[in-house]
């Protein structure tokens, strides 16, 4: 096998196999790069996202405000040329991307507040050409920010986009009506502009603001007017308006706040007004018992708390609470278990620091904020249930100094974004991750990947020899019509071969031209499963045209001849990383297609009551996989179009006999054989460190020759209409399973 890779070279010898690398390479297993379009890491892990490229200085700022749930997407805030404008990131290299404003002339400020779970969507507010501030949704299709508008009847007036639905399609935040009050509003892209989700009050006037929406867009939360201050709401899309979640004291009387809702709309949380004259933190669910208050982190039970977060599944709230230390508040953790609240401490070993929690991950098991340190320096943490309290994320000096924060996380936790301070003290956006890839396993991802490409060309090439093999026989001026099912499938192996399936469905039409030759054409339609592959592949489709000879016509002795040409397509997508341990996938789009050809000659002996066919076919197929960019990890690919070509020769005995009046039973053997087949090789290059240039050859072992048996039973059903089965078995090209084919046909000649 070939493995060049410059500068440093690398000996591989199969999938595991150890790896000899220079030792600048080696130092990159404990400390990998940061992802593209960051610098770093510092000692502490985070890496700096910087500036947008087209800063006037290198001394501006930005910060992280959030992070997609696959964590694949950043974003914030960053200056540029004295203004501050919202800011996407994703590991492309390509830094960070200014989403512009709403005017004209792309002058002015903006900023981003959230991005949908898959970070296809970021919203935010950003001014326009009357120089208010306007909602704006932006996705990456040219178009650059949408206006939302704002409630007033002339769409003048200020508005702000403040949370997204999962998908992206659900936007929530409050803007400006007619009465120059702000509302609680929600868009959704029908063209119809913002919806008023009104008020508390009895007549609908007043205030009122959305502070988030459930990621599967049902539900939306926040406060609104009432007749008397201002309470919590829930707003669903069923008609019946604004549902008051009423406040923590007995008469019902204050203010509370609906803060953030759980994935489903379940579990509200927020902070109400109770009778004990705190704000207190609560949680509502739709029980009929009102809200709970969460407590507080004093002994005595006395004090105020804050919720600010829930995990998507409702089980975990965090916030902020008074402690039982004099002017002292933290970051707490609460889950429904009967224990209450769970101080999060603080990086003072005195603990007597503040801290205070900002995000929380899907599943409740990872909290980021920041917390004071012996310094008193504010500095961003992550939280796990292991028992070693806060993490120090640290900052971006190179004496670990300074202040830091966690903004966001993403949702399985692996990915926190925050902003911290540099050497010349500015603030830098900053992503921090727990998952360090594997360097190891990274150069494995690549022979890997070669090892699944030659797997993906072997099926695509065995639905052409079903297609080289279809042909029917017609009498002179008459036509043959053939309608086939197959099903093929192949067993996984000890050699990391996942199972091999096929499932298709072909039409075989053909006109006798003389007697004694029938042309025609056949269509192809399956689909492939490929188990343990990077290639996951649409429907392929092919097409071929073929004509066939035989000296006695249906009879079949004498001699036998056909030849057969056409082509095989499937498009999709390819990831590579597949099944290993601490990498991240990466993925492209790329098309499979195979040219095949093929001629046989075979002579029919009737032998007592068997006709017997021995026949030889020599066969040609020419595959390419189209060059294709990869996206997704930190370190991505570029790959050269990969071509390979293969010529066989096969040898099969074919006996026929009647086995009753309409049915005929048919038996086969034979062996194919390889006379030249090209080995995949994978060429490309890569952003990899000592992996910029690489040509990988397939390590599998091909089976050259390759035995097989069929056996069949064709049944005339009158009309000269018939139904047939068969069943072929025989060695697989690669691993050691047997690859067996099962074919439904019905014909008929008209």
């Amino acid at each position: 096998m070939r493995y060049f890779i410059k500068p440093s070279i690398f000996a591989l010898t199969t999938i595991g196999a150890s790896l000899a690398f220079s030792s600048n390479v080696q130092a990159n297993v404990e400390h990998l790069p940061c992802p593209m379009g960051s610098t770093g890491p510092t000692s502490s892990g985070i890496c700096n996202l910087g500036v947008l490229p087209d800063s006037i200085s290198a001394y501006y700022s930005s910060a992280a405000q959030a992070v997609s749930a696959d964590g694949t997407t950043v974003v914030g805030d960053a200056m540029n040329d004295g203004n501050t404008r919202a800011f996407r990131w994703r590991n492309d290299g390509a830094g960070l991307l200014d989403l512009g404003t709403l005017k004209a002339d792309n002058s002015g400020e903006s900023f981003a507040t959230e991005v949908s779970a898959d970070g296809s969507t970021i919203i935010g507010r950003a001014q326009a050409d009357d120089n208010n501030f306007r909602a704006y949704r932006w996705v990456d299709d040219g178009s650059g920010m949408l206006d939302l508008g704002s409630l007033r009847t002339d769409n003048r007036g200020s508005s702000e986009a403040v949370d997204v639905s999962a998908d992206g399609s659900i936007i929530v935040g409050s803007a400006k009506n007619d009465d120059d009050r702000d509302r609680a509003f929600r868009w959704i892209n029908d063209g119809k502009g913002m919806l008023d989700l009104g008020t508390l009050k009895a007549n609908n006037t007043g205030n009122s603001i959305a502070n988030a929406v459930s990621s599967d867009g049902s539900t939306i939360v926040g406060r609104a007017q009432v007749d008397v201050g201002s309470h919590a709401f829930r707003w669903r899309d069923d008609g019946k308006g604004m549902l008051d979640l009423g406040t923590l004291k007995a008469d019902g009387s204050g203010s509370s706040d609906a803060k953030d809702v759980s994935a489903n709309g379940g579990v509200i949380v927020g902070h109400s007004d109770s009778d004990m004259g705190e704000e207190r933190a609560f949680r509502w669910t739709d029980d009929g018992k009102g809200m709970l208050d969460l407590g507080t982190l004093r002994a005595d039970g006395s004090g105020a708390s804050w919720a600010t977060g829930v995990s998507a599944d409702g089980s975990t709230i965090i916030g902020r609470a008074d402690t039982s230390i004099k002017a002292v508040r933290r970051a707490f953790r609460w889950t429904d278990d009967g224990v209450g609240m769970i101080d999060l401490g603080s990086f003072r070993t005195d603990n007597l620091g503040s801290s205070l929690a900002n995000a929380i991950s899907a599943d409740g098991g990872t909290i980021v904020g920041q917390a004071q340190n012996n310094f008193n320096e504010n500095r961003a943490f992550r939280w796990i249930d292991d028992g070693n309290g806060m993490l120090d994320l640290g900052t971006l000096r190179t004496d670990n100094s300074g202040y830091s924060n966690a903004t966001g996380v993403s949702a399985d936790g692996s990915v926190i974004v925050g902003n911290a301070v540099n050497d010349r003290g500015e603030y830098r956006a900053f992503i921090w991750r727990t998952k360090m890839q594997d360097f190891g396993n990274l150069l494995v991802s690549f022979p890997s990947l070669t090892n699944d490409s030659e797997i993906a060309v072997s099926q695509q090439q065995s639905v052409a020899d079903q297609l080289m093999g279809s042909s029917c026989s017609a009498e002179e001026g008459q036509k043959c019509l053939s309608i086939d099912g197959v099903v093929t499938n192949a067993g996984a192996t000890a050699e990391d071969i996942g199972s091999r399936n096929s499932t298709g469905g072909q039409v075989t039409l053909g006109y006798g031209v003389d007697g004694k030759t029938t042309v025609g054409g056949t269509l192809n339609i399956s689909a492939t499963s490929l188990s343990n592959s990077g290639f996951d592949l649409g429907a392929n489709t092919a097409a071929s045209v073929w004509a066939e000879y035989s000296a006695t016509g249906l009879a079949g002795t004498g001699l036998q001849a056909d030849a057969a040409f056409g082509k095989g397509r499937a498009s999709g997508k390819v990831t590579r990383g597949r099944d290993l341990e601490n990498v991240m996938l990466a993925a492209g789009n790329a098309s499979l297609e195979t040219f095949f050809a093929q001629v046989s000659l075979g002579y029919g002996v009737q032998i007592k009551d068997w006709l017997i066919t021995p026949v030889g076919t020599l066969a040609y197929y020419d595959t390419s996989r189209s060059a294709y960019t990869e996206t997704g990890s930190d370190f991505n690919a570029e790959y050269d179009r990969l071509s390979m070509k293969r010529t066989t020769a096969t040898l099969e005995f074919i006996g026929e006999r009647r086995v009753s009046e309409r049915g005929t039973l048919f038996l086969g053997a034979g062996v194919e054989h390889d006379l030249k087949a090209d080995r995949v090789a994978l060429r490309g290059t890569s952003d990899l460190p000592g992996v910029e240039t690489f040509d990988i050859e397939s390590a599998l072992n091909r089976h050259q020759t390759r035995g097989f048996a069929t056996v069949g039973y064709s049944h005339e059903l009158g009309d000269n209409q018939t139904l047939s089965g068969s069943l072929r078995t025989g060695q697989n090209t690669f691993g050691n399973s047997a690859q067996t084919s099962v074919n439904l046909s019905y014909g008929i000649r008209f």
